[in-house]
């Protein structure tokens, strides 16, 4: 359902099973208005507040696998939790978000897989203002996507010198690795770009 309210009896096919009634029972408290929206590829999700309707409003993009779901929703609730205790000094992901995103993740812990719970020990420390930022956590959380389709990959599985397309339906190859990043070509010009080893591409046919 696009920009609509999503029916809190849909969340199964969003959440882990053991964190429905949990996530269920903050929606209801604060009452979040949330809205389950299309891909977009420049953030998972986001929250906003509408002073003149007094409404608290969470987006998620609807593609994401249960446990990022999870990790985006616990995100932005950290936010909207931030706002109400300090509405007037805290930064965006300044220390009191961060220390409010430890505290749920601290809370939702058990719900995920043992090698997610192992990446979220640096989430614990220091969360990055977004999930691309951790690089090896979406790694890890991006193992329970479901596949459909056989030439879905991502930059780093590819190999030196291979061609992929992105989202957007441009054609890149991959002309070196350097450091956390790779760098490709746009086809057809001598155009460098930057991309993140786990950019989710097509291979090029």
């Amino acid at each position: 359902m696009y920009k609509q309210q999503h029916p809190l009896s849909s969340l199964n096919s969003f959440l882990p099973a053991e964190s429905v009634d949990r996530i269920i029972a903050y929606i209801q408290y604060y009452r979040i208005h949330l809205v389950i929206t299309k891909e977009r590829h420049s953030i998972l999700g986001n929250f906003r507040y509408n002073p003149q309707t007094l409404e608290f409003r969470i987006t998620i993009n609807g593609n994401l696998n249960h446990y990022e779901f999870l990790l985006t929703f616990l995100h932005e609730l950290a936010h909207l939790l931030t706002y109400i205790h300090h509405p007037l000094t805290h930064l965006t992901h300044g220390k009191e978000w961060q220390s409010t995103y430890k505290e749920l993740l601290v809370k939702f812990m058990d719900i995920f897989p043992h090698d997610i719970q192992t990446a979220l020990q640096s989430s614990l420390k220091k969360p990055a203002a977004t999930a691309h930022a951790e690089t090896n956590l979406l790694r890890v959380v991006q193992k329970y996507d479901v596949a459909n389709n056989p030439n879905s990959s991502t930059i780093e599985q590819l190999n030196m010198g291979d061609q992929f397309i992105t989202y957007n339906g441009v054609a890149y190859q991959i002309i070196e690795k350097k450091r956390k990043r790779f760098i490709c070509k746009k086809v057809g010009t001598k155009k460098l770009f930057s991309f993140s080893p786990i950019t989710k591409v097509e291979r090029y046919k």
